[in-house]
């Protein structure tokens, strides 16, 4: 009887030195990812999916950042511990025939802005630049781009525009 009584003191000790800040609650807004939507490049209104596109990352690591069947938007994380971003924009990824790929670099400043305790901070990108590298003999399937905003701070709106 005496050990369970110790074991409920412990219990309840550890459980009272926990206060709200020591969780970073999920619906707080942290670091976002870069938000892409995709056109037509012949009418720009209209929303133009890419068929099976993957996004890997172009440094010594060779993550995959994103893989989708056929999307309009996609959302894929820039490095924060650096101020360009490089990456691999696959299109037809399944069809090893038909596979296209460029490499789009992205430019920014970085700053951290402190949230709480628990959340800690979150970084928010300014001066946000795109370039897409010319291929060989014009063979790119990003025709063109449009920069929606220069500083990244939230994943409510698209950041950038690829035509295709």
């Amino acid at each position: 009887m005496m050990k369970r009584v110790i074991c409920f003191i412990i219990v309840l000790l550890a459980f009272a030195g926990c206060t709200k800040d020591d969780i970073c609650p999920e619906d707080t807004v942290t670091t976002p990812l870069l938000q892409i939507q995709f056109r037509d490049i012949t009418d720009r209104t209209l929303s133009k999916a890419v068929t099976t596109l993957r996004v890997v990352t172009n440094d010594a690591d060779t993550l995959e950042a994103y893989l989708g069947e056929s999307d309009t938007l996609v959302a894929i994380p820039l490095n924060t511990l650096a101020t360009i971003s490089s990456f691999q924009f696959i299109n037809n990824s399944a069809d090893s025939t038909a596979t296209n790929t460029d490499i789009v670099t992205f430019r920014y400043a970085t700053e951290d802005i402190y949230v709480n305790r628990a959340c800690a901070f979150k970084t928010i990108y300014n001066e946000f630049d795109a370039e897409v590298i010319p291929e060989a003999g014009g063979n790119n399937w990003i025709l063109d781009f449009t920069i929606l905003t220069t500083t990244i701070e939230d994943e409510t709106d698209a950041h950038l525009t690829i035509f295709h």
